[in-house]
């Protein structure tokens, strides 16, 4: 299967049925979080007095966010999520080197302490015994060494919130700019001023077929890869 650069449109012509393009960064991450924003904002101007007289093209916005959460794409879409048939590949920077390749199996769930945390929860050592994780594993290999960080390709088999930046933060080796789990270090500051965590690599089917997407490095992080070249 050809891959293709996460630019997409497909059924062009008298309607487009699917767009796919790159997320920004502090952007939603997912369709219902970006979906209820987003009605959320309809709703308000809706019943915002400067909008008397044009609530019926509105109510049009709203009828058609709702049609496209209940597509045949979007459907599709949520049973291959929801089947693990979905593979994200990234790249991310993480401080020092941890070994060449590795496979990391463990439990997450919620930090008691913070809730917007995740947690590795080790059934042997947690004092709280009513704290229950969700299996996550994920696979990584180093791409390339650099003095103090490592740039590495992980392949998160499951999808669990904050997989990533808590598997590699729980073997001692953060994301650079991982203000929530990572931590200060002896080395310096970190070469770039977010989390240094990008997807490259999408690939999951729909009803006509599988499709497969690539997205090179945002200018910000090559930049930083530069840095620790010298």
């Amino acid at each position: 299967m050809e891959r293709t650069p996460l630019f997409y449109l497909a059924n062009l012509g008298s309607e487009v049925n699917r767009i796919f393009t790159l997320k920004e960064k502090g952007l939603f991450k997912d369709a219902e979080g970006a979906y209820a924003r987003a009605m959320s904002i309809v709703e308000k101007l809706l019943n915002h007095p400067e909008i008397e007289g044009r609530t019926g093209e509105i109510k049009m916005l709203k009828d058609y966010l709702e049609q496209s959460m209940k597509s045949e794409n979007a459907q599709s879409l949520k049973k291959e999520w929801q089947g693990g048939r979905v593979v994200k590949k990234y790249f991310a920077l993480v401080w020092g080197h941890p070994k060449e390749k590795g496979e990391i199996v463990s439990e997450l769930a919620r930090s008691p302490k913070d809730f917007r945390r995740r947690m590795v929860v080790r059934p042997e050592k947690q004092k709280n015994k009513e704290i229950k994780g969700k299996l996550a594993i994920t696979e990584y290999k180093i791409i390339k060494k650099f003095r103090d960080f490592s740039l590495v390709e992980v392949y998160p088999k499951t999808g669990r919130m904050h997989q990533i930046r808590v598997h590699m933060a729980s073997l001692g080796h953060p994301v650079a700019g991982d203000k929530l789990y990572g931590r200060s270090s002896p080395f310096g500051r970190s070469p770039v001023g977010r989390q240094f965590l990008h997807a490259f690599y999408l690939k999951f089917s729909l009803y006509d077929g599988p499709l497969a997407f690539e997205a090179d490095l945002p200018e910000d992080l090559k930049k930083a890869l530069t840095k620790l070249e010298k």
